[in-house]
């Protein structure tokens, strides 16, 4: 059984937790504007905007959704400030261990 102490450290800590999260300050190294790199993603996104003859190998592991959404996301972005070539490029090399 939880003391009054320990739950009352545990509600007043998770607020603050959570305010530190949404007021971080920005990435100074603009990482946002460079996708993650998850080769299936990359693949994906570059099948469906730059070349759509590549496929994936067998036996690559899978992606969770929410990975793969944030990586187009990440991949539109950059064609969006860079460019629709430069995107495809990134995608490209970024997918190339998991494309045939």
């Amino acid at each position: 059984m939880s003391s009054f102490v320990s739950t009352t450290t545990a509600l007043l800590i998770a607020p603050v937790a959570s305010l530190a999260v949404v007021f971080a300050p920005a990435d100074p190294t603009g990482s946002h504007q460079s996708p993650r790199m998850l080769p299936l993603a990359a693949l994906a996104w570059a099948q469906s905007n730059c070349d759509a003859t590549l496929t994936v190998r067998p036996g690559t592991p899978r992606i969770q959704a929410e990975d793969m959404l944030r990586s187009a996301a990440a991949y539109d972005a950059v064609r969006a400030s860079a460019g629709h070539d430069a995107a495809c490029a990134q995608a490209l090399s970024h997918s190339a261990r998991v494309a045939r």
